[in-house]
């Protein structure tokens, strides 16, 4: 499930660096679940590489491409689609395959040798330090998400496609100011104070500068 959302993402708007925030989670909740760091890896890895290589609507490759081609983005988008589902159910298999001959035999693992250093730096320490997902962290997830998908719609190019929704022809300035837009909502709903808002944003964004 989670290497078809991340193969989405890479589909239709080239995911890739934006990963980079996804591994720490994916690789946590895979070693919990009696995996390897490697597992989440390749989940959040093949999935959204795969995604982009069927690019089938990704407005950043797909679509300048076909900007210089003069061609419209619709055109091999039939081609694009059977790239992207049969590379994504060969990666799928062979990350399935690889998980449960960990889950079954954890020597097997090709990173065993780092299998105590990784499950101590990505276990919880103490139940103190458990989070309990509450009713407030879900509508913050679900704005996450709903940050994406507009941000989705505002970059596909519909028109092109022949598909009768408006297009937006939304760019980085659009995405830019619909983040920020969504980022201001989200502290709002966590209670932030303007402080911590600012220095959470900025913090966020440290963390990918060097992506």
């Amino acid at each position: 499930i989670l290497m078809i959302v991340f193969a989405l993402g890479g589909s239709t708007y080239g995911m890739a660096e934006e990963s980079l925030a996804f591994y720490t989670l994916v690789i946590a909740v895979m070693i919990a679940a009696g995996y390897d760091a490697l597992t989440g890896m390749a989940v959040v890895m093949l999935g959204c590489g795969l995604g982009t290589l069927g690019s089938t609507i990704n407005p950043f490759a797909t679509g300048i491409a076909s900007g210089f081609a003069d061609v419209s983005i619709s055109d091999g988008f039939l081609s694009r689609l059977i790239i992207l589902v049969l590379g994504l159910g060969l990666g799928i298999f062979f990350v399935m395959r690889y998980a449960d001959r960990v889950k079954r035999d954890p020597t097997t693992s090709l990173v065993f040798g780092m299998k105590e250093a990784n499950e101590a730096h990505f276990s919880v320490k103490s139940e103190e330090e458990t989070i309990v997902l509450t009713g407030r962290n879900k509508t913050i997830l679900a704005v996450f998400g709903l940050a994406f998908l507009v941000m989705m719609y505002g970059v596909i190019p519909w028109e092109d496609m022949g598909v009768g929704v408006p297009t937006l022809w939304w760019w980085f300035p659009e995405m830019t100011a619909s983040f920020i837009l969504f980022s201001v909502v989200i502290g709002l709903i966590g209670r932030m104070s303007e402080t911590e808002l600012t220095d959470s944003f900025v913090n966020g964004a440290r963390d990918l500068l060097g992506v």
